[in-house]
């Protein structure tokens, strides 16, 4: 009941804040593209086609459809979409909870669900009709699982595997990465079925699971052959480009909402002249000292939000950010985490797991003009490493002799957040 509870204040807290939270650009988008994909079928005209998957946009067109039914209204169907969305994460999630509860454990149980299901960086983005919401409720709830069941199956564990890599791949084809931790995750528990520390199990399970995510993935490959005839599932890397591009033009990017309108707003880096011929990956390597400071701003910019808004008003943009210290705070305990499992626990699947989910996220927002929520994967894992540490007294024992040294993070990120804001039109934004 206390499962239940919690995650029912979560469902009306979610309510409460849902229609603050306004939206605009890749959200209308998705609503857009979304009715389009029921109106003109599978090949529907699309801008990002071959970098962009109909799975999105057929979720929140099917959503939208069902509501405008009951309201013959599209304002109200909208806001039912988004009530709908809070609902199904917090259903999603509850049942989660309860299956690790029954298996493992309360202790367990929490430890995995308050830092993902609770955390504000995710539940800022659940309510909006894009991407993000639907990493939140299909690939989330499985961290969950991954993390905390310590007695499945090799074929149960691989199931879910296969089923978060390819899910996350398939709403977003830039989060292939996610198959590197996956796959050490895989590895590590074959070495435990070898050392029979577990059973092979029902592979029904498997064989379903793979089936399904062929399935999922039949329709995108029809799309691209249609368009592009290609097979591969995302023949286009343009964007990609333009996104190395911008990168090296912007330490961070931003949209701000302001008066109606939506301003996008850049941070601009000291190489934002540079020819557009010269903005790729062979910048990073003839120019190493600009590289590295692009690269590793860009990293801290997807684990530091400086609020958990995606879409924010002028006000939000402040040189001196609690939710930046917060998220310092978390980073450096979850550094302490991550590497302090890694190093006593070398061959546990979850740590190896959230480990190289951390680096991989920040490898995958490195080249980038990043937006927070690009770096949402690594900013779970540090949440929860940081809660493992915590929960544990020899970890709560290395928190405390490593304070001084987070404490003195903490107060870097508070400088160079100032730093990235004062290089904007701040205070006259909007």
């Amino acid at each position: 009941m206390f499962i239940i509870g919690i995650y029912l204040f979560l469902f009306l807290a979610l309510l409460l804040s849902t229609f603050k939270l306004t939206y605009c650009c890749d959200a209308g988008y998705y609503l857009e593209i979304g009715l389009r994909i029921f109106e003109d079928g599978l090949f529907y005209d699309d801008y990002y086609s071959g970098y962009r998957s109909y799975f999105a946009p057929i979720i929140f067109g099917g959503l939208q459809k069902i509501f405008l039914l009951s309201f013959q209204s599209y304002d109200y169907a909208i806001k039912a979409v988004r009530i709908f969305l809070c609902f199904f994460y917090v259903l999603v999630m509850t049942g989660t909870s309860i299956f690790v509860l029954k298996r493992e454990g309360i202790k367990s149980s929490l430890t995995y669900s308050l830092p993902i299901a609770f955390n504000p960086a995710v539940l800022h983005m659940v309510s909006l009709p894009m991407q993000e919401s639907l990493i939140a409720i299909f690939c989330f709830p499985v961290i969950i699982i991954l993390l905390s069941i310590r007695r499945g199956s090799l074929s149960f564990c691989l199931a879910w595997l296969l089923f978060f890599g390819i899910i996350g791949y398939l709403i977003r084809s830039s989060l292939l990465w996610l198959l590197v931790p996956c796959l050490a995750y895989a590895i590590m528990s074959y070495r435990r079925y070898l050392n029979k520390d577990i059973s092979l199990g029902n592979i029904s399970a498997l064989r379903r699971t793979i089936i399904l995510c062929v399935l999922l993935f039949i329709p995108q490959c029809w799309i691209s052959y249609a368009k592009f005839a290609s097979f591969n599932p995302y023949p286009s890397v343009s964007t990609a480009t333009d996104q190395i591009a911008w990168g090296i033009g912007a330490f961070k990017y931003q949209t701000v909402i302001s008066k109606d309108s939506a301003v996008g707003l850049f941070y601009p880096t000291p190489f934002k002249d540079t020819p557009e011929n010269n903005r790729g990956l062979g910048f990073y390597f003839s120019n190493p000292g600009a590289g590295l400071l692009l690269a590793t701003t860009h990293v801290w910019v997807g684990l530091h939000p400086d609020t958990y808004k995606v879409f924010l008003s002028p006000k939000d943009i402040r040189p001196v950010s609690f939710t930046v210290l917060v998220s310092a705070v978390i980073v450096g305990l979850g550094l302490v985490g991550l590497f302090g499992a890694a190093r006593t626990s070398p061959f546990d699947p979850g740590s190896i797991f959230l480990l190289l989910m951390f680096a991989m996220s920040c490898a995958y927002t490195a080249l980038i003009a990043t937006e927070t929520r690009f770096g949402i994967f690594g900013y779970i894992a540090v949440s929860v490493a940081a809660v493992q540490l915590l929960a544990t007294r020899e970890g709560r024992r290395a928190a405390l002799i490593s304070l001084p040294l987070v404490l003195a993070y903490a107060v870097i990120s508070l400088i160079l957040n100032a730093l990235l804001v004062y290089r904007t039109s701040w205070p006259d934004i909007g």
